[in-house]
């Protein structure tokens, strides 16, 4: 009677794990969505999404006509994890002998009501959190973030790669317990003019640690710096 009631509850507490959704931009895959903002807003709370990748060759649809290559501006208000597929393809997938495409995130705004979201192994062109809390960006290609009235973030082993001469690789603001820590934050030295690397003011308990940053000078205030290394080269 008592394993009985066990595996009972076994079962319920089975049934109440989120879901997996794969996203694809392949029009033709078998993905539950080609749209990511569809995925988000059709996901429950605490839901996975994995973007998949893809061969340049698929992002056609049915009548021949290419769609783009990258999904739009996604906004999150609600607790969801994403997952890519990183980099190294030809490591991961050696049998294919070809290069996959990681599907690109034009624009990921987590906003109030996405507290607890995790971003892993994603690239990701505009990345911004505002009035969230405890989000986890790990293991990223991004090429800038913003960060404003929120608090418990970790930001760890990105690689960060500004292309835009009007903008700051890192901007944080007003946030509380930011952590930012072992990643690779860079300008590219080829733009003019050369835009600061990290900005932040207004911050209580932010911990800058272990980064290497290149190419671009740091505008700081608050927080607190140790262990990193900056260049030009």
């Amino acid at each position: 009677m008592y394993r009985l009631i066990f595996i009972g509850f076994l079962l319920a507490g089975w049934s109440a794990h989120a879901t997996i959704h794969r996203v694809n931009l392949n029009p033709l895959s078998t993905a539950d969505f080609q749209s990511l903002q569809n995925a988000v807003n059709l996901s429950a709370n605490g839901d996975t999404l994995l973007l998949e990748s893809y061969f340049e060759s698929d992002l056609y649809d049915a009548a021949g006509t290419m769609i783009p290559a990258q999904f739009g501006v996604v906004t999150v208000d609600k607790e969801l994890h994403f997952i890519g597929e990183g980099y190294f393809k030809d490591l991961n997938y050696p049998e294919l002998n070809t290069n996959l495409n990681n599907p690109s995130i034009a624009q990921l705004d987590f906003i109030s009501g996405s507290d607890g979201s995790t971003v892993d192994k994603c690239t990701i062109f505009n990345l911004t959190l505002n009035n969230t809390t405890d989000i986890r960006i790990e293991r990223n290609f991004i090429q800038r973030c913003s960060m404003d009235l929120c608090s418990g973030i970790l930001f760890a082993q990105n690689y960060v790669y500004n292309n835009v001469s009007t903008e700051r690789a890192l901007f944080i603001e007003f946030t509380q317990n930011v952590t930012i820590r072992n990643n690779f934050i860079s300008q590219n030295p080829d733009v003019s003019p050369l835009p600061l690397a990290i900005f932040e003011q207004n911050n209580n308990g932010l911990v800058i640690d272990h980064n290497v940053v290149l190419h671009g000078d740091m505008a700081s205030t608050q927080a607190a710096w140790s262990n990193n290394i900056f260049g030009d080269g």
